[in-house]
């Protein structure tokens, strides 16, 4: 069930591709300053979207909605180039990490992702802001994303950030290990994930060992037991979870040690027991 959310998660990435407005003028450009630039860019994205959605709620037929989607849905992927400038051109501003983690919140596939998560990990590892972000990497398909999420563990000063990092690693791992395991067994999902990974991350992935993946998560799991278990999950395969990171992490490693190899679940059982009354 967690592959399939996570693939759902990375079909949805995959959208039609919309012009991403033009520019301000440069001699506007040149007179705004960082944070009116971030959120011109915001405001831009934000009123395409709005736009897109009313046209949509318009429309009546399903043909009529794959056409507008074709031509008008607004794609992240063609804004992120300008945020990404600004976060480069603006390295000791704070608006940097805003700009980056719109990239990493909007984005999700990409080069431009790939060196947004990149950015983010090797100079903004310890902004507590990013407590807010690391928990949609569960589902991402940047090789980089990994690399992010134990930055965040290692060095940034906010517990929250730390213990939301550590869950969402241990669920990206664990996303990872069937993923790799779906693949072996069904050799035509590697065409529909290639535009999200890459053939060279398909590559990369197929060569993971899932048990070793699914080892280094439990490890994690336990971790946020005796570290984190007090806080609250905040989004993930558990998003309308809103109770102890420990009793969280209590599950994921039920499924671990059961399900994995092919035991029935508790509350399967019992509903099939009740049907059989």
């Amino acid at each position: 069930m967690r592959c399939l959310l996570m693939t759902f998660a990375v079909v949805l990435a995959l959208g039609p591709a919309l012009r991403a407005g033009d520019d301000p003028p440069v001699a506007k450009r040149a007179e705004q300053s960082p944070r009116e630039r971030f959120e011109a860019l915001s405001q831009e994205y934000n009123k395409a979207q709005q736009e897109f959605l009313q046209a949509y709620q318009k429309l009546k037929t399903d043909e009529e909605r794959e056409q507008l989607l074709e031509e008008k849905y607004p794609q992240p992927e063609r804004y992120a180039p300008q945020f990404l400038e600004l976060a480069e051109q603006n390295p000791k501003d704070p608006v940097a990490v805003d700009a980056l983690s719109w990239i990493v919140q909007h984005a999700r596939k990409g080069t431009k992702v790939d060196r947004a998560i990149e950015l983010l990990a090797r100079d903004y590892a310890e902004d507590r802001k990013l407590g807010s972000i690391v928990t949609i990497l569960v589902y991402s398909s940047s090789p980089r994303a990994p690399e992010l999420l134990r930055a965040v563990l290692d060095k940034n000063p906010s517990r929250e950030a730390r213990g939301q990092a550590c869950f969402a690693l241990a669920q990206l791992l664990v996303n990872q290990a069937g993923l790799v395991r779906q693949l072996a067994t069904s050799p035509s999902l590697a065409k529909r994930l290639e535009p999200f990974y890459g053939k060279e991350g398909l590559d990369r992935l197929k060569k993971s060992n899932p048990d070793q993946l699914e080892k280094e998560a439990e490890g994690l799991f336990e971790r946020i037991k005796q570290e984190f278990g007090d806080l609250k999950q905040e989004f993930g395969d558990l998003k309308h979870y809103r109770g102890p990171l420990a009793k969280a992490a209590e599950g994921e490693l039920f499924e671990l040690h059961h399900l994995a190899v092919g035991k029935e679940a508790p509350r399967s059982r019992a509903k099939t027991s009740t049907a059989s009354r």
